[in-house]
């Protein structure tokens, strides 16, 4: 299960991890509530299956968002490869890096709570106030159950649900040098499918995916 520690000091994530790494148990979130406006997340994961699974753990992030948001009485989707929308603007965006020199991956989640300068936040929605501190209560439990999916051999569960959110799934958008595309299933090995309106199908890795290439 994932603990968390609230951080007065105020330190970049990846050094404090660096740091502390060998006295930190195999999944930590670091919270440094300092911004009331948004939510900013660091959760450190020693405990990855495998080195390639990176991608999957942006899956887990953005349902756990979604299911906060719809906690929260707010509908949102996942906007490939790595940002959560809701009524067409951008409410949260997720980050997954490898540690640059100890075994495991930062996960990186950034939810616009009562203020967002470009996008939506979610007292836009619901005209309430939100305590980023309890918030991330509920989200880290939501990271959990994702998380146990995952090393339960469940994450096609997970993986599902997250194709079911799609921002994308089913609409016709143009899509760089490819020309208009629909944007089907992202597959188990991270491939997202897509086809061109001459039929043609390709497929591209959700990483590799960008929104103006």
């Amino acid at each position: 299960m994932m603990k968390m520690i609230k951080l007065k000091e105020q330190i970049k994530a990846e050094e404090y991890f660096i740091r502390e790494y060998d006295k930190l148990p195999l999944q930590v979130c670091l919270f440094q509530d300092n911004d009331a406006n948004c939510l900013k997340l660091n959760c450190l994961y020693k405990d990855i299956l495998s080195p390639d699974d990176d991608w999957k753990y942006i899956i887990l992030a953005a349902c756990s968002i979604v299911g906060l948001l719809d906690r929260n009485k707010i509908k949102a989707l996942i906007h490939w490869p790595h940002e959560i929308y809701v009524h067409e603007r951008q409410i949260a965006t997720i980050s997954v890096v490898s540690l640059s020199s100890k075994p495991g991956v930062i996960l990186t989640i950034s939810l616009d709570v009562n203020h967002s300068e470009q996008g939506i936040c979610m007292k836009d929605i619901t005209h309430q106030y939100y305590q980023c501190s309890t918030l991330v209560t509920g989200l880290i439990a939501f990271l959990n159950i994702y998380d146990n999916l995952y090393h339960t051999q469940q994450f096609y569960k997970a993986l599902d649900y997250a194709n079911d959110i799609s921002f994308f799934y089913g609409k016709r958008v143009k899509y760089g040098s490819y020309g208009v595309v629909i944007f089907e299933k992202l597959q188990s090995n991270g491939m997202l499918m897509f086809r061109d309106d001459k039929g043609n199908n390709y497929q591209k890795h959700i990483l590799e995916i960008e929104e103006n290439e």
